[in-house]
């Protein structure tokens, strides 16, 4: 998925209370709107065709090693990658944002390019990573993490699409 794929979520508006187990349809979405959970799964469906399960929000994505794998090293990250922020000495990881690498990365910086869901810009936003140290909420890079299924290649997509 390209920055440009990902504009068909921008104009939907944020909405905190609008996570993956809300039950929204498709059209509620695009009235109600997202968090910035609900965005990366959706993301993650439409980007690589696997529906992840509904109760896995950020901080069971970032604790998660059965069906995501740890980065250690920017400059080692891709597209699809996740990557999760928080106040400096965050203790309650139930609080953490999530974002999605989106393959590309910042001209001047090198710094790659996160695409999420965010209360700043009311919807969906693509910003740099030298960007997020700029707002309290996302001061501190916490981790990142890679669907395993992703770790080898993009091609090793599970058989059904679909993890349970």
């Amino acid at each position: 998925m390209s920055i440009s794929e990902y504009l068909k979520y921008q104009g939907l508006p944020y909405r905190f209370e609008s996570g993956p187990d809300c039950g929204h349809s498709d059209e509620e979405m695009m009235t109600k709107g997202m968090n910035c959970q609900l965005f990366v799964h959706r993301a993650i469906l439409d980007q690589f065709g696997i529906e992840l399960p509904k109760e896995m929000k950020s901080k069971e994505m970032f604790e998660d090693n059965v069906l995501l794998d740890e980065i250690f090293d920017i400059a080692m990250t891709r597209r699809g990658d996740l990557f999760f922020f928080g106040t400096e000495n965050l203790v309650d990881f139930r609080r953490l944002h999530i974002g999605i690498h989106s393959g590309e990365v910042d001209e001047q910086t090198g710094a790659p390019k996160i695409v999420h869901a965010n209360y700043i810009d009311q919807g969906v936003g693509i910003w740099s990573l030298d960007k997020f140290s700029a707002h309290r909420r996302y001061q501190s890079l916490y981790g990142i993490r890679r669907l395993k299924t992703l770790s080898n290649s993009e091609e090793s997509l599970l058989e059904d699409k679909s993890i349970q």
